[in-house]
């Protein structure tokens, strides 16, 4: 039975948002690098995702804002700096 990651790749890498190239330093690993078309999602998800933030956050006062975007900002980077690291 496959792992819900590789079905998860697998799935990307049908719909043509991802591509498996070869590790350079493990011929054994593979790596699911983003194409133009993931890349352009990637994009199009993060603009929806800023729209629907902004939508969110016009609700709340400035001082609400401010205490939710600390925490918040703070996961974001950690998870966008532990991607980055995996991916190069």
């Amino acid at each position: 039975m496959k792992s819900n990651i590789t079905q998860l790749v697998d799935r990307l890498e049908a719909d043509g948002f991802v591509a498996r190239e070869p590790a350079p330093d493990d011929r054994r690993t593979r790596l699911a690098m983003l194409t133009t078309a993931g890349r352009n999602a990637r994009k199009e998800g993060t603009r929806l995702q800023q729209e629907a933030e902004r939508e969110l956050l016009t609700t709340l006062t400035r001082d609400e804002a401010h205490q939710l975007a600390g925490p918040a900002g703070e996961a974001v980077c950690t998870v966008e700096s532990y991607t980055i690291r995996r991916v190069r």
